[in-house]
C-alpha cells in the first residue's frame, strides 16, 4: 500500500506523515514494514548545500530551465522509490505526494507565461497511478510558522492549495482521497486510521 500526503507548504505533512509512520509500523510485529519518502525538494536542497529550494530556481537566469529539471528528477525519483518499495513486498508513505511536486513548478512556470511540459504531466499521472490513497491536508488549519525556508506568504500558500485542488480531482478518487478537517496531530491520526483501517482489510482479503 502507498499513501501520498497532498498538502501546501506550512500545512504539517511532515509531521504527520512521520507520525503515521511510527504509528503504522508499532502496529505491526516484526521488522518495520513501512517507509517513508520525504519531501524531495526539501532534502535535495540541503543535500547540495542550498538554504531552500527556491534558492535553487532563482541561481539560474532561466527559471524555467531549473524549474522544470526540479519536478523530472523529483517524479523520477519518486517513481524509482514506488517500484523499488513494491518489489520489496513493502508499504510506503509518501510525504509529499505527486500532487504536490507538481504545484510549485507550475506556480513558478505560470509567471513566466509557460505551462507544465506534456512529458512532466505524464510522468505526474504514471506515478499517481502507483498510488492507493491520498490524504490532504488543509490550508488555515494551523498557522504559518518562520523556519527560513518556507514562504511565510499566505497568498503563496493559497495559490499552492489551489493548484493542488485541480490535480488532485484528476488523480484522486472520492474513495482514495481523504480531507482531513482535524488541527491537533492526535486528531488528525485518528481520522486517518478511521479512514484506512477498513481498506487495509478489504486489500487483505
Amino acid at each position: 500500500m502507498f499513501i501520498a500526503f497532498e498538502a501546501a507548504h506550512s500545512t504539517g505533512k511532515t509531521t504527520t506523515s512521520s507520525a503515521l509512520l511510527q504509528q503504522l509500523n508499532s502496529a505491526d510485529n516484526g521488522p518495520d514494514k513501512w517507509i517513508l519518502l520525504p519531501d524531495y525538494y526539501r532534502v535535495i536542497s540541503i543535500e547540495l548545500g542550498y538554504q531552500r529550494p527556491r534558492d535553487i530556481i532563482l541561481e539560474h537566469p532561466e527559471t524555467n530551465l531549473t524549474v522544470t529539471a526540479m519536478v523530472a528528477s523529483a517524479l523520477g525519483a519518486q517513481l524509482q522509490w514506488l517500484e523499488h518499495i513494491r518489489e520489496q513486498g513493502l508499504h510506503g508513505i509518501i510525504d509529499a505526494g505527486t500532487a504536490t511536486m507538481l504545484c510549485y513548478p507550475q506556480h513558478w512556470l505560470e509567471r513566466e507565461g509557460q505551462q507544465l511540459p506534456p512529458y512532466i504531466l505524464k510522468l505526474a499521472e504514471y506515478c499517481s497511478q502507483l498510488i492507493d490513497y491520498f490524504i490532504y491536508l488543509p490550508i488555515n488549519a494551523i498557522p504559518l510558522e518562520d523556519d527560513g525556508v518556507r514562504s511565510m506568504d499566505p497568498a503563496f500558500q493559497q495559490t499552492i492549495d489551489q493548484l493542488l485542488q485541480s490535480h488532485l480531482q484528476v488523480m484522486a478518487s472520492p474513495a482514495q482521497l481523504l480531507r482531513t478537517g482535524s488541527t491537533s496531530l492526535e486528531d488528525r491520526l485518528a481520522e486517518i486510521q478511521a479512514f484506512l483501517t477498513p481498506r487495509e482489510r478489504s486489500q487483505s482479503r
